[in-house]
């Protein structure tokens, strides 16, 4: 991502009031002396410390505001010990009702529990910069958190919902490859493309998903491409003074919208699922491990800093439903091209 005026603007008034005083107060050499120095034995107050936890902290702020997995799904933290999430299997508690001095059976259904293995893999990102570049009086800390704190978070979403679980991958199974039969919808015969699918295969996916007992309502996610040349095509010349929602990129029969990259787009082929409704927080697990660390190393004979962040985590669908089409879909359903 591209560094810009406007950004480190933007990124400024949002989150420039939590940026420690002494922080803003301290120049840009100072900062970047501060970036390098090894944390390791340093006091917890010192500024040293004070500098990369800004730094950290901006950058999570930046992931979480960007990321769709984060802001709408269900994060915990997770250990290398403690790595098994509990999770109800129904999704929402079920309230049950019995006459009273009753003594009948508590059905089994009424709490059964399950669990998510997670197994937390490394995620890097890097940058190297010119000493220069901060003798130049760039905000280090928003330049920081603008660039680094938007990948981490648009990567969360690419494997979380569209991972084949190789190294590229983060070892993760996205959504859209791990759903069954019982959570997916195919589209219309004949509905083989993006741009041939109708409103009925969008209402039929949303007809699909279940009932759940939660406050936040199901949400819609595709490919910016792919809602361009259905949705949006669908939609008509209405389309072009629609209201979009200011925590949405669209909207789609009442529902937001939200972009994730990766997903297949426009010209995905017939079999791909192209979208997914419903609640990324019943059906799906990030587990974070440990905190986000960082690390600097200067290069002498170019005059360079190389700066690295580093992360713990895994991500889980486990509302997958089953390989029984005609059974209750999971918490998530995904809207699948016809294959002919």
């Amino acid at each position: 991502m591209t560094i810009t005026r406007e950004r480190i603007k933007a990124f400024r008034k949002e989150y420039g009031m939590m940026v420690p005083k002494k922080v803003k107060d301290e120049s840009p050499l100072g900062i970047l002396a501060a970036l390098r120095a090894n944390t390791q034995h340093a006091p917890a107050n010192s500024f040293e410390v004070l500098i990369q936890e800004s730094v950290t902290q901006a950058v999570i702020h930046q992931s979480s505001n960007v990321s769709v997995v984060r802001r709408f799904g269900n994060v915990q933290q997770i250990s290398a010990t403690t790595n098994n999430y509990p999770y109800l299997k129904s999704r929402t508690p079920t309230v049950g009702h019995y006459p009273r001095l009753s003594s009948s059976t508590i059905a089994d259904s009424d709490f059964e529990m399950g669990s998510a293995m997670m197994e937390a893999s490394k995620r890097t990102c890097n940058a190297k910069m010119s000493t220069e570049l901060f003798e130049d009086g760039l905000d280090v800390v928003s330049a920081i958190a603008t660039q680094f704190g938007a990948a981490l978070g648009k990567e969360t979403d690419r494997i979380a919902f569209s991972g084949d679980e190789s190294q590229s991958d983060g070892y993760v199974q996205g959504i859209t490859n791990a759903l069954r039969a019982s959570s997916l919808h195919t589209a219309a015969t004949g509905n083989t493309s993006v741009t041939t699918l109708d409103v009925d295969d969008f209402v039929d996916t949303m007809e699909k998903l279940p009932e759940f007992a939660d406050s936040d309502k199901p949400r819609w996610f595709m490919s910016r491409s792919a809602y361009a040349k259905s949705v949006l095509r669908l939609a008509g010349a209405s389309a072009l003074t629609q209201p979009v929602p200011d925590d949405a990129d669209g909207v789609l029969l009442n529902h937001k919208v939200h972009f994730v990259p990766g997903m297949a787009d426009k010209d995905a082929a017939a079999g791909s699922v192209v979208a997914v409704f419903g609640h990324l927080a019943l059906g799906t697990i990030l587990g974070d491990q440990g905190p986000l660390k960082w690390q600097s190393v200067e290069l002498f004979d170019t005059d360079q800093v190389v700066m690295k962040l580093r992360k713990f985590d895994d991500f889980v669908c486990w509302d997958r439903g089953t390989d029984e089409a005609t059974d209750p879909a999971g918490s998530l359903v995904g809207l699948k091209l016809a294959e002919s």
